[in-house]
């Protein structure tokens, strides 16, 4: 019997965490895995950039973001079940382009919160685009200001007709 399989790419970026949520949420309804690929390369630094006195990517860098991306999203016990961890040393869009192959789908957060991140999540997005063979969904990052606030909550308690007041 086939187990769905949802590849996601976690880069320690707000937009992976909700890419990874997705994913987790695609998990459950299909009764299916996830598997979260953190890429790394030493010598380069496409990683979010960490105190830890270190110039370059590690595989323990990697498997912290992931670590902390399932922090993020709040996966529950059942959840993590669902979840296999990989790290790989590669560029992101070859690396979850070869990792998705026979997968259902590939899921990717869009991120926009620097110029060089900008710059390197549009190579990755538009490398998935191009070369995935399997149905890729891109997550954009949430607008500025919208991190802490439940919309789901905000929605349900102006349900009445009446404008949500969401404070930025």
């Amino acid at each position: 019997m086939h187990m769905p399989t949802i590849v996601v790419g976690v880069d320690g970026e707000p937009a992976s965490h909700s890419a990874l949520r997705v994913a987790l949420d695609e998990a459950t309804l299909r009764h299916g895995r996830v598997l979260a690929v953190a890429c790394w390369s030493p010598g380069e630094n496409h990683l979010p950039w960490r105190p830890d006195g270190r110039d370059s990517d590690t595989r323990e860098k990697a498997e912290q973001l992931i670590r902390e991306a399932l922090e993020a999203v709040a996966a529950d016990s059942q959840e993590r079940a669902m979840i296999v961890r990989e790290t790989c040393e590669d560029e992101p869009g070859p690396a979850l382009v070869r990792t998705s192959h026979g997968a259902d789908f590939l899921v990717i957060g869009s991120t926009t919160r620097s110029q060089l991140t900008r710059h390197v999540g549009k190579a990755t997005v538009d490398h998935c685009l191009r070369f995935s063979d399997v149905p890729v969904i891109v997550v954009p990052c949430a607008p500025s200001g919208f991190e802490g606030v439940d919309l789901e909550s905000e929605l349900r308690q102006n349900s009445d007709d009446k404008p949500a007041d969401i404070s930025l």
